[in-house]
């Protein structure tokens, strides 16, 4: 299955089994993928890699169940892709640790949705913004500045400007600025 893959591992985090296309998802065969506890380094990205580690450590000598969203990279085309991953350890009849078993099911088109609609939501918070403020303010500076403050913050970004265009005079007059 091209968006799910299923692992199995050690205690030391050595993959012993992996269900699904990993040659897909990650562009590396299954088989290449097991027997190495540091193969887990060439196709997750490292912010993420690092956040798991410190989730497994954090388990003071009992294994913990491990939900998290990975970007996962695969090897071959270096596409990012984000992976929903659940992992539940796994112990002997005897209670001993024998290691995880995870699956992972690509979220990518969901995050991307999840992405656009906060954009989108932003854009029309700085739309509404502007709209407001030509109810209370009729000074076009002041308007400029609020719908400025307003594409600054749905943009992200740190600073802008506003200006204001004379067509017949063809000259330019900055009105507002933040952050610059």
């Amino acid at each position: 299955h091209g968006d799910m893959i299923i692992v199995r591992v050690d205690p030391h985090l050595v993959i012993t089994d992996i269900q699904g296309d990993s040659r897909e998802i990650l562009g590396v065969e299954a088989e290449e993928l097991c027997g190495d506890s540091s193969i887990w380094a060439e196709f997750v990205h490292a912010e993420d890699l690092r956040r798991l580690v410190k989730i497994i450590r954090s388990g003071e000598g009992a294994p913990v169940e491990i939900s998290e969203e990975l970007r996962l990279v695969n090897r071959k085309t270096l596409e990012v892709r984000c992976f929903l991953i659940k992992a539940v350890p796994l112990y002997t009849e005897n209670g001993v640790f024998e290691g995880w078993e995870a699956f992972g099911l690509d979220i990518t088109d969901k995050k991307q949705t999840e992405d656009e609609l906060i954009s989108q939501s932003r854009r029309i918070e700085a739309l509404y913004e502007v709209s407001r403020s030509l109810q209370v303010d009729v000074d076009p500076a002041q308007v400029a500045l609020k719908g400025l403050r307003a594409l600054i913050s749905a943009t992200s970004s740190n600073c802008g400007y506003a200006c204001f265009y004379d067509r017949e005079s063809r000259k330019i007059e900055i009105v507002a600025a933040q952050g610059l």
